[in-house]
C-alpha cells in the first residue's frame, strides 16, 4: 500500500510487488497501489496478483523453481 500523507487516504500507485529469496530483494510488479491477494493455479504454472485499486487481477507464468513471474 502506498505511503499516506494523511491518514486513510493512501498515496496510489506507489507501491510494489516483492520477491525475498535467500537474503536477496527483488521488485516484480510496479506500480501497486494496494495489494490484496497472491493465488497460484493447481499446477503452480500461473501466479494470479489483486491490486484492489484499479480491480485487476493480473496472472503471471509462475517458475515454482526459481519464483520467477512473466505476464
Amino acid at each position: 500500500m502506498g505511503y499516506e500523507s494523511t491518514p486513510g487516504q493512501p498515496e496510489l500507485g506507489k507501491g510494489s510487488l516483492f520477491l525475498l529469496d535467500k537474503g536477496t530483494l527483488s521488485t516484480k510488479v510496479t506500480p501497486v497501489s494496494i495489494s490484496n491477494g497472491l493465488a497460484w493455479s493447481h499446477d503452480k504454472t500461473i501466479m494470479y496478483y489483486i491490486d484492489s485499486i484499479p480491480r485487476v487481477v493480473y496472472a503471471f507464468d509462475y517458475d515454482n523453481t526459481t519464483g520467477d513471474i512473466r505476464k
